[in-house]
């Protein structure tokens, strides 16, 4: 005989609503009441029905989120985040990839309407108003979306983020300033990533301002993939111009340039420093600390679920929020004074 709710309240001592309010994750309810029924629905084997609690709700308590690929160690971070910021709240997650295509993420934000979400995160993969109709419709709907580490400029969604221009202003002042680097190279990933130009942007406007080269000879766009990353630094290598440093966008690049730098008989960080733009591999280089500007990417997904549950309960109205989140620049054993302090530009 299946056990119901009613069953679940007689034999916690409480009442229906109570019962209702714990499946719901209501703060309502004191911890030790939310203990004793949650241990009475494990003893009878109580399982909610959760399509009949939201056709008579009209909440699914399902949230969605929909990253280029959730085994990048980031959003991995990300997405545990945002179960974190949900879950006592009672919701939910389903989590799904675009691999970068916007055909698939349009397809998955689709799938995940159908099964009646409550509210959307997402890291989306086009970051031009030309190639985000699919995401205005969806905001002008009124349906709850925050978009999170990316941002799409012009189109008016929440956003919960890091502000990468100026961390990347922070990791060149480092260089040039405390270590006395003149020639930076950057190894960036590909353009149609929003974040990228923008890092780009920072490396040239710090370099500008202290009067230090930041030519075309010194940027390499990398494929994202293994073996474009190789190719990045071999390309960077085959120029044969000077350079004491390079900033990488991200750890895979890095790590790539660690690896590959030594074979072309150049030492790290004696004769080249390395910095990254990543932050989440400093414990796994290869017998260095790698320096980096780290992110919290796990705060980066709690902050985007609680702005998401805010939208949902209505107590976040009014235009879009902006929350830029803190950074934090690791100063690690891949980087050092340049041997030659003076090379001419």
């Amino acid at each position: 005989m299946r056990v119901t709710i009613e069953d679940v309240a007689r034999a916690a001592g409480v009442s229906r609503s109570t019962v209702s309010l714990v499946l719901r994750g209501s703060t309502e309810v004191a911890e030790e009441t939310r203990k004793r029924v949650r241990e009475v629905m494990t003893q009878l084997g109580y399982q909610h029905n959760r399509l009949a609690a939201s056709l008579r709700s009209k909440h699914s308590y399902i949230l969605g989120l929909v990253v280029s690929d959730i085994s990048y160690p980031p959003y991995g971070q990300i997405a545990v985040g945002v179960e974190a910021a949900i879950e006592d709240a009672g919701y939910s997650l389903i989590v799904a990839n675009s691999h970068e295509n916007v055909e698939r993420e349009q397809r998955h934000i689709n799938m995940l309407r159908q099964y009646s979400i409550d509210g959307l995160c997402l890291n989306p993969v086009n970051l031009s108003l030309e190639g985000v109709a699919h995401l205005q419709a969806l905001q002008k709907s009124g349906f709850p979306l925050v978009t999170l580490y990316r941002e799409v400029e012009g189109l008016e969604a929440d956003f919960c983020g890091t502000d990468v221009y100026r961390a990347t202003r922070q990791l060149v002042s480092y260089l040039a300033g405390e270590l006395g680097h003149r020639r930076i190279a950057i190894l960036s990933g590909r353009l149609s990533n929003t974040t990228n130009p923008l890092r780009i942007q920072g490396w040239r406007d710090e370099l500008c301002m202290r009067n230090l080269p930041a030519d075309d000879d010194l940027l390499v766009i990398c494929s994202g993939s293994t073996n474009g990353d190789e190719a990045g630094v071999q390309e960077l290598l085959a120029r044969n111009i000077p350079f004491t440093a390079v900033i990488c966008v991200n750890d895979y690049i890095a790590l790539c340039a660690m690896r590959m730098l030594p074979l072309a008989g150049k030492r790290v960080p004696e004769d080249i420093s390395i910095a990254s733009m990543g932050g989440f591999s400093q414990l796994s280089t290869p017998g260095k600390s790698l320096t980096a500007i780290t992110e919290d990417y796990y705060a980066i997904g709690r902050e985007a679920g609680k702005l998401l549950l805010q939208r949902i309960t209505g107590t976040l109205r009014g235009g879009p929020e902006r929350r830029i989140l803190p950074t934090r620049l690791y100063a690690g054993q891949t980087t050092g004074a340049p041997v030659q302090t003076e090379i001419k530009s």
